[in-house]
């Protein structure tokens, strides 16, 4: 079965720790491909930079890569309901890999409909700078315990868009 990763975000910007982290996940787990879905709208993020200037760093950062893609939608939004049935039909028979830092995996347990979704799908946690692995395991077992996870140690955890953001520094 072939095996892909999916790793969404709003990517403002994209930085050298997506990039490794992808790369990471996709030799740990096993894929053959990782697909970088960039939100058009974020539903966390207010005042995101526009999305064709975030959609053109993305395409200079993987332009290297073979195995890193980008993968687009129409939605403005990601949710559990409309992105999980598109990939699905985007990649039928293929097991779906979500890649996030635990940052992002800490919030897990407000997505509407995630253990709907869960049983269908792996997960591949990056570590991020100050969070613990051990207290992410418990985190999960105790709020998901249905989630099929894999931690990783994220290969640049201090990295962070919103640093970049907050410095003015772009990749």
């Amino acid at each position: 079965m072939r095996s892909v990763g999916i790793f969404a975000g709003t990517f403002d910007p994209v930085h050298e720790g997506h990039v490794a982290f992808a790369l990471a996940a996709a030799k740990t787990g096993g894929l053959q491909k990782v697909y970088f879905l960039p939100e058009h709208q974020p539903w966390t993020k207010q005042n995101a930079s526009d999305f064709k200037g975030r959609l053109a760093l993305l395409e200079k950062a993987l332009k290297s890569y073979g195995n890193l893609e980008i993968l687009e939608f129409d939605e403005p939004h990601f949710s559990i309901a409309i992105t999980i049935p598109e990939l699905k039909s985007r990649f039928p028979n293929a097991e779906l890999n979500f890649l996030m830092g635990s940052d992002a995996g800490y919030n897990l347990p407000k997505w509407e409909g995630i253990e709907t979704v869960l049983p269908e799908v792996k997960l591949i946690i990056g570590m991020r700078a100050g969070d613990d692995e051990s207290g992410f395991v418990k985190f999960l077992a105790k709020h998901l315990p249905q989630a099929r996870a894999t931690i990783i140690a994220s290969p640049k955890p201090h990295v962070s868009s919103s640093r970049l953001r907050t410095k003015g520094k772009r990749p």
